[in-house]
């Protein structure tokens, strides 16, 4: 089986539970692996391949709309890379914050899901 992956995008966004992450914004990382459920195809034809730019446009998207919770995040562009890639066996989505506002120094938070 093989994997497409989209790892680093990155994102200057507004999510967050608390005001000051609403008016100062953050830097996220977004990485999404789906797995194809067939080998790599000899072809090289773009029908015959998952198309990466849909896979950064949905991420993109999500991106775009301020959520309180990473959760929030995970599961929105899961669920929409889910209908627009129905045949794929399966697909995880990772949502990294940096420096999140825990009290104390952390490189980063993430959430991560499989759908």
């Amino acid at each position: 089986m093989a994997v497409v992956a989209l790892e680093g995008m990155q994102f200057f966004a507004y999510h967050g539970l608390f005001e000051a992450e609403k008016k100062s914004g953050n830097d996220f990382e977004a990485d999404v692996w789906i797995e194809t459920g067939t080998a790599v195809s000899n072809s090289d034809q773009i029908e015959d391949a998952l198309d990466y730019g849909a896979i950064y446009t949905v991420t993109e998207r999500a991106m775009s709309v301020r959520r309180d919770l990473l959760e929030t995040l995970v599961a929105e562009i899961g669920t929409e890379l889910r209908a627009q890639f129905p045949e794929v066996v399966s697909i995880k989505v990772r949502i990294s914050k940096a420096n999140p506002p825990v009290g104390g120094a952390c490189r980063r938070s993430y959430v991560e899901d499989t759908f």
